[in-house]
């Protein structure tokens, strides 16, 4: 008698939460990345404005994702730092994040003056470089009480953070800064990596929790008529910029 046995093809198992956050990071990766190969499409000042804001006027300089540098004479505001980019994998399956210190120390050495580092929510590719930033700089870390938390278990002295609440107000030199509430966008209606607080200080991407998000607007408060700058996370994770 012969006997014929079937043995089942092997079971992959990925948890829902990778699946989503892969899918994100793709989409994210194939809209937003790459645009170092159109710089003719990019708008960008002439080299004799670069070198610095004008006496009554913002330099404002994108730095890829969500982050930004405000600069007037007198303040300098950076928003959502993310240097040290993780690759797609590494986030879908919630590993270890790698920093790019020397990175960011190279681009501190450019531009050692930063009087507060502005976040709009926790995840990695908002918060996770503000640390290093604020503790080399001296700035203050303006964000969400989560947020806070997170900075403040890698280091950063709680005399430099400044945890704020959607509806409040707070100045830094000459800029005055709301921070109306926010929503983070949805995939699949989930938030990725929403919750509370896993572990201090944090060691894996989802680690990284989203906390309350908030928007800021900002206002120069010697010509708010003319300055008004305004950015949020919004429905898209990405800012919305208005001007006048």
């Amino acid at each position: 008698m012969c006997f014929r046995i079937r043995i089942p093809p092997p079971i992959i198992h990925v948890s829902l939460k990778a699946i989503i956050c892969l899918c994100l990071f793709a989409s994210v990766k194939a809209a937003f990345g790459g645009l170092e190969k159109y710089p003719n499409l990019i708008k960008a000042d002439s080299p004799p404005i670069i070198s610095a804001p004008s006496r009554d006027g913002v330099k404002i300089t994108y730095l890829g994702t969500n982050a930004y540098l405000f600069e007037t004479r007198d303040t300098t505001l950076l928003v959502d730092p993310y240097f040290s980019r993780q690759n797609l994998f590494r986030v879908a399956l919630k590993l270890r994040p790698i920093p790019e210190t020397q990175l960011i120390a190279q681009w501190l050495r450019d531009h050692p003056k930063i009087d507060a580092v502005l976040v709009t929510h926790g995840h990695i590719d908002h918060l996770y470089d503000a640390p290093q930033i604020v503790r080399e700089t001296g700035a203050k870390l303006i964000a969400s009480s989560t947020s806070v938390k997170l900075a403040e278990s890698l280091g950063v002295p709680a005399s430099q953070t400044r945890p704020v609440q959607a509806g409040r107000t707070v100045s830094v030199k000459n800029a005055v800064i709301h921070v109306p509430s926010a929503q983070h966008d949805r995939l699949f209606g989930v938030v990725p990596f929403n919750g509370p607080l896993k572990r201090l200080p944090p060691q894996k991407i989802d680690d990284w929790v989203t906390g309350d998000p908030l928007a800021f607007l900002i206002r120069d408060w010697r010509k708010a008529h003319l300055h008004q700058l305004r950015w949020a996370t919004g429905r898209s994770d990405f800012p919305t910029l208005a001007a006048g």
